[in-house]
């Protein structure tokens, strides 16, 4: 590991990475899917190394959105993809997302404390107002976060220390107040705003895209992958797909229906011989 630089290593499959699951620690790897809400059918499959999904988001309305021919889908997901930068860029492609964020990425505030969401931003003169009423300003800091850059904005300190609320915003280490702002950070409002208006979404969800992975694992017993590697653990999660497709296509168009149809290909096919 300190040749390769690597922080993990498993020694049963050396691609695999260290999960959590169900609050238990388990080595394998996090497969993705996209499910259709009207047929249940899987539009979109994946498997990744990543040890969440917030980098899945875009790449899996993507893919759905090529399986489906429709540019301008409507997509719904949990908590575990609510990230910034990948809801960007499901705008940006004409999508419509519906993805709960958490409140810790508004700064809610603890102890009785005001939180980012007390303070109030201003477009026209790119400045938050605190809850006494004075102004944070954008100071020339630039924060580089994971790739998202944030700027810094700042109040006046001589003002703080004499504001009759300043033990509710400031801390004792601190002697003013600074709130960092993601360039984006309207998608996030966007959303957050566009989550409290909506009832019974994430239900749906919830009964949607968990349907396929409970059928591949109490109907067909596929509880984990039966070969290593990450090729082939695609391979195999591919593979289950395709027996789930078939077994909801058998659902949909009947038995008889199919092998009709297997039949008039088979025609057609010697036609052409």
């Amino acid at each position: 590991m300190a040749a390769s630089g690597a922080k993990q290593l498993s020694e049963v499959d050396p691609e695999a990475r260290l999960l959590r699951k169900n609050g238990q620690s388990v080595v394998g790897y996090h497969g993705q899917i996209a499910v259709d809400d009207t047929t249940t059918m899987i539009g979109a499959v994946a498997l990744v190394q990543d040890e969440n999904d917030l980098q899945q988001l875009k790449p899996m309305m993507t893919q759905a959105a090529a399986a489906t021919g429709n540019p301008e889908l409507v997509g719904l997901a949990d908590a575990g993809y609510a990230s910034g930068t990948q809801l960007k860029g499901c705008v940006e492609k004409g999508m419509t997302m519906y993805v709960p964020i958490p409140k810790q990425a508004f700064h809610t505030g603890k102890d009785g404390r005001f939180g980012t969401d007390d303070f109030r931003y201003d477009q026209a003169t790119d400045s938050y107002t605190c809850p006494s009423g004075q102004k944070l300003v954008r100071g020339k800091t630039r924060l580089n976060r994971r790739g998202q850059w944030y700027n810094t904005y700042r109040s006046h300190c001589h003002i703080c220390r004499s504001c009759p609320l300043a033990s509710r915003c400031l801390v004792p280490s601190t002697k003013c107040c600074a709130i960092d702002r993601w360039d984006n950070e309207d998608v996030m409002v966007r959303y957050h705003h566009r989550m409290a208006t909506v009832d019974g979404v994430m239900r749906q969800r919830g009964a949607v895209v968990e349907h396929p992975f409970g059928t591949l694992k109490w109907w067909a017993e596929i509880n984990f992958f039966l070969i290593r590697g990450l090729v082939k653990c695609r391979g195999e999660l591919n593979l289950m797909t395709l027996c789930y497709h078939f077994k909801r296509a058998l659902k949909e168009v009947k038995v008889t229906a199919f092998i009709a149809d297997c039949q008039a290909q088979m025609v057609l096919q010697g036609s052409r011989v």
